[in-house]
């Protein structure tokens, strides 16, 4: 009986403790988002970057930047933190005015802050972009499940401890 709570709590510890870090949990001024990265061309991705929140707000992709900062590190050329990508065709921005109609904004930690990168080779690519998805408040089943679990633990306790008396 003495194994079978023990290989349970193992289980149980499996599920509840974190594991290793992949993605960044943010609070955003829009809410939570789940932020992981993909190694890819902007080409090979166009419908996922250009479905992110920030597309085409450069607010909103300097907030996400700078919330993330260097979590991922620098894997793009060992200098920039992952790209949030937010427009293909620059034509006011930053990168307008040298002729690059692709931009993102990345963390720049040499500087300390969000920052523009312009990159005509962003079509082909391959670079760290950043991917984020809503993270939604649990469902009330799951709160109903960690319950019953741990009525169901209390009652085999109860009655282990009934039988030994």
């Amino acid at each position: 009986m003495r194994s079978k709570f023990l290989v349970l709590s193992l289980l149980m510890g499996a599920f509840l403790l974190p594991g290793s870090a992949s993605a960044a949990i943010i609070d955003t001024s829009i809410g939570r988002y789940d932020v992981t990265t993909i190694l890819t061309s902007f080409r090979g991705s166009e419908t996922l970057l250009k479905s992110q929140v920030w597309w085409e707000n450069v607010p909103l992709a300097e907030e996400f930047a700078t919330l993330v900062g260097t979590t991922f590190g620098t894997p793009n050329l060992g200098i920039y933190a992952p790209f949030f990508w937010q427009t293909d065709r620059d034509t006011t921005g930053p990168c307008a005015g040298i002729g690059e109609p692709f931009a993102g904004i990345f963390w720049d930690h040499r500087a300390g802050r969000a920052s523009p990168v312009c990159a005509a080779s962003a079509p082909n690519g391959p670079f760290t972009f950043a991917v984020a998805e809503r993270v939604g408040i649990p469902a009330p089943a799951t709160a109903m499940l960690l319950a019953l679990g741990l009525a169901g633990f209390g009652y085999v306790r109860r009655r282990t401890v009934h039988a030994l008396t």
